[in-house]
């Protein structure tokens, strides 16, 4: 995962309290509108959709009527025009009329019709307005305008009086239900209503028309001897029925409709007396049909028909009564749920008047909080538990009030005892002219934000000093949280590249991967690293870093993130070159006048001497032997170092070399035997013989120094499939675990070593193992308690080949450090050390 930069932003401001509450309240109330007004939205749908169809159906039967009566006038059928001879026709004309009706009515039964579909719908029932008031201009007019024979021959109905020509009721009927079907929907709400009444007339004339038909009451409908020009067939009330029915249907939320289908009591009232109203024509005509027929007098029909109107009502009476209780029940259990809920509160309910502001019903809660008893607080007006300050905000709270909104608010108010709380309000009107406020006491809360706000003000200083204090490091800190995303750096980060987070490179050069980068490296491991890495600065240089990544560990023992040090160790690399450097001078340097030491001294030893002369040169060719293996030891040391080292390998057996140096140090050392042991099949190796012979005299050498005198030392040879191993055993203290990782380090000893007083520099470990590595192997040192110390050697028998996955190799082949002077050796180690790591001088 690359590493990315973000940025952590504060809010410019907390959030307030008042707002949470707010947002919380809209968030529930939003919650309980949509659980409880989506299933009535679906009724109320579904109403809509019934009574659209039943408006649809009246439309369709009225078209029929009409579409019978025209075709009736236009093959001459006299049944489909009238009942008999004694009863008014249905006109062409009104027929027509009925048609447009119908047609206009159907587009509109339907609130959601298509915009064409209903002003198509609009377009029809206006021309049916249109010829209705024409025809009424006829008979208001003494003028004949043509209308009635444009359609019709004289022939179709000559004995008729006015012959095409609908009569008054009919062209009344069409003016008026024309207009309420163009008034349907209007936006004015008067202009609803009117429609409704209007609506209403026609259905009232033609109920009355068809009543009149039903029980042979010609005043109800007219007829030609009585009153000509006012009768109304029975095709026409019916047709004119139906129409107005479907009108009413059409919009079942506006006019009477609305009551009938409503859900509550109303709707279930006007329903029963609806069909007591429909039930009440049929027994009259049953009584009417038994009088005629001779089963009782005229009297008896009378006195059957009070007995059952009073019978009905009464009925309905004690049905209406009975439902009205049962509701009345429910309500008084609903509002003592509403009082159980309202006086079990946790928060104080109180019920006040908006214009005098007195309160007039509090819950429990209230009286706790303000200290009052209930006949108490019903005493005060709001402004009697306000502070002098709050005062002033009451009239623009009663104005929101007043406008319908909610209105949410904090207000300081003092108690009984004197002492005050804050309290955050909710405010509402009601729908009795009220108001309604939910109090609650956020005192704690207010003094809890209070001390939280002066804890963060304390943790942003905190963090403000440790910011600058990080930023004042001399050293680079980057801060990475548990995804791997850079989240802190100090100032000293400025200086690198903006490519140093995650672009790093070795001290040899190479590029660091993006799945080996510290800081992941810490993340993916959980323990700390430390390595020397190369990064860029801004102007493209490149210094030495030592860099220190560990993860980072909270008390739940879980990883939040990793945290690097970068320190600048340019200045320590310089040191260092310059202290090689003058190893490698002084190595040098000291050759000669060692070499003349020893000349001198080889001469002296073979002259003739006194016996106290001899032994004075015989102490000078031990020490100045001595001399020449430390210079040996730190010319050695500097070519490692420099990475100058050259190895001359050739075929060798070492088996040859092993037994050759372990018989040279049994003839020094008589008194600690050495004992060589060999398993395998011994195979020829390329290997550099005198570096070999170096090493297996060192390792000698370090056993006897720090082995147990006079204990024997155990050489083997392992000679295996793919590698030899080279063990060397003596007996003596045991190594600790810290000596025995830090033991092949240059100028380093063990404890034991340094608390016994043995002398030596510390380098013998430290140049075989760089002898060891430049072979391809690698050694090691095993321990334990019983005090057995073993360093093995395993070299593989392929020249270059590891046995295990080396580390940096540090020897390669160079020109000897023997072949070029002192100053030019350092200064070749110098410029290769800046091409790959850009040392610069401090």
């Amino acid at each position: 995962m690359p590493l990315q930069r973000v940025i952590f932003l504060r809010p410019t401001s907390p959030l307030r309290r008042g707002d949470a509450s707010r947002t919380w309240r809209e968030s529930c109330s939003t919650l309980v509108m949509q659980t409880f007004e989506v299933p009535a939205r679906d009724a109320r749908e579904r109403v809509e959709r019934a009574c659209a169809r039943t408006g649809l159906a009246c439309a369709a039967l009225a078209l029929l009527i009409g579409i019978v009566g025209f075709v009736g006038w236009m093959i001459g059928s006299v049944p489909l025009t009238r009942v008999d001879g004694n009863y008014p026709p249905f006109k062409p004309t009104t027929a027509l009329v009925v048609i447009l009706l119908a047609l206009g009515i159907g587009a509109q039964s339907y609130e959601r019709a298509p915009r064409a579909v209903r002003v198509a719908g609009r377009i029809a029932a206006g021309a049916a307005c249109l010829a209705g008031g024409l025809f009424l201009l006829e008979y208001l007019v003494p003028v004949d305008l043509g209308i009635d024979g444009l359609l019709y021959p004289d022939r179709t109905c000559a004995r008729e009086p006015l012959c095409g020509r609908p009569s008054v009721n009919s062209a009344a009927s069409a003016v008026v239900l024309g207009l309420a079907v163009l008034l349907l929907d209007a936006r004015a709400e008067i202009a609803r209503k009117a429609s409704s009444v209007l609506t209403c007339l026609v259905l009232l004339n033609g109920l009355c028309a068809i009543a009149g038909y039903v029980y042979e009451a010609p005043p109800f409908y007219g007829v030609p001897g009585l009153l000509p020009m006012a009768s109304l067939s029975i095709h026409a009330a019916t047709s004119f029925t139906f129409l107005s029915v479907g009108l009413l249907w059409a919009r079942p939320r506006a006019g009477p409709i609305a009551i009938v289908v409503h859900e509550g009591l109303a709707g279930t009232v006007a329903r029963r007396f609806l069909g007591a109203g429909l039930f009440a024509p049929i027994v009259g005509l049953a009584f009417m049909t038994g009088q005629r027929a001779g089963f009782y007098s005229p009297e008896t029909s009378a006195v059957l028909m009070a007995v059952t109107a009073m019978t009905v009502s009464l009925l309905l009476v004690l049905s209406s009564a009975r439902l009205v209780g049962s509701v009345e029940r429910k309500l008084e259990k609903s509002e003592q749920r509403y009082r159980d809920l309202v006086e079990h509160a946790a928060d104080a309910i109180l019920i006040a008047d908006v214009r005098t502001t007195r309160y007039l019903d509090a819950n429990s809660a209230a009286c706790r909080m303000f200290g009052y008893t209930r006949e108490e607080l019903l005493e005060h007006k709001v402004a009697d538990f306000l502070p002098p300050e709050e005062i002033p905000r009451i009239g623009a709270a009663q104005e929101r009030m007043l406008s319908g909104e909610a209105v949410v608010e904090e207000w300081k108010v003092r108690c009984k005892d004197g002492h005050i709380i804050q309290v955050e309000s909710s405010t509402k009107l009601l729908p009795d002219g009220r108001w309604q406020g939910l109090i609650r006491d956020v005192t704690e809360r207010k003094r809890n934000e209070a001390a939280l706000a002066v804890a963060l003000a304390r943790e942003a200083d905190a963090r403000a000093n440790l910011q600058a204090l990080v930023d004042q490091m001399p050293a680079g800190v980057v801060v990475a949280d548990a995804n791997g995303l850079v989240t802190t750096e100090n100032r000293f980060m400025d200086l690198l590249s903006p490519e140093a987070a995650s672009d790093w490179g070795l001290a040899t050069g190479e590029r660091v991967s993006r799945t080996d980068h510290p800081l992941l490296v810490a993340l993916r491991t959980r323990e700390t690293s430390t390595q020397e890495l190369c990064v860029e600065l801004q102007d493209g240089r490149k210094l030495p870093m030592l860099v220190c990544a560990g993860p980072v560990i909270d008390a739940n023992d879980r990883l939040v993130g990793a945290v690097a040090t970068l320190q600048d160790i340019s200045a320590l690399k310089e040191l260092e070159r310059l202290r090689e450097e003058w190893m490698s001078v002084v190595a040098h340097d000291l050759r000669q006048p060692l070499g003349s030491l020893a000349l001198q001294a080889e001469l002296l030893a073979r002259q003739q001497l006194p016996q106290g002369a001899g032994q004075s040169v015989e102490r000078v060719r031990k020490a100045t032997k001595r001399l020449d293996r430390m210079v040996r030891d730190l010319t050695d040391v500097s070519r490692l170092e420099a990475r100058r080292l050259t190895l001359e390998r050739k075929p060798v057996d070492l088996r040859a070399i092993v037994s050759e140096v372990t018989g040279h140090f049994s003839a020094e050392r008589r008194e600690r035997p050495l004992h060589l042991r060999e398993t395998g099949q011994p195979r020829t190796m390329s290997l550099d013989e005198v570096r070999m012979e170096q090493i297996v005299g060192n390792l000698l050498s370090n056993a006897i120094k720090y082995g147990t005198p006079g204990s024997p030392i155990e050489v083997t040879l392992d000679w295996r499939e793919d590698a030899v191993e080279l063990g060397v055993e003596n007996e003596g203290q045991a190594l600790s675990a810290d000596d025995a990782e830090r033991v092949f380090n240059r100028f380093t000893r063990s404890r034991s070593a340094r608390e016994a007083g043995v002398a030596g520099l510390g380098l013998g470990l430290y140049i075989c193992r760089g002898l060891v590595e430049a072979h391809g192997g690698r050694i090691w040192v095993e321990s334990n308690r019983e005090g057995h110390t073993t360093f093995r050697v395993l070299l593989p028998y392929i020249a270059g080949a590891p046995c295990v996955e080396p580390d940096p190799v540090l020897v390669e082949d160079a020109p000897s450090i023997l072949s070029s002077s002192p100053a030019e050796s350092g200064t070749d180690a110098r410029s290769e050390e800046e091409d790959r790591c850009g040392v610069v001088d401090p």
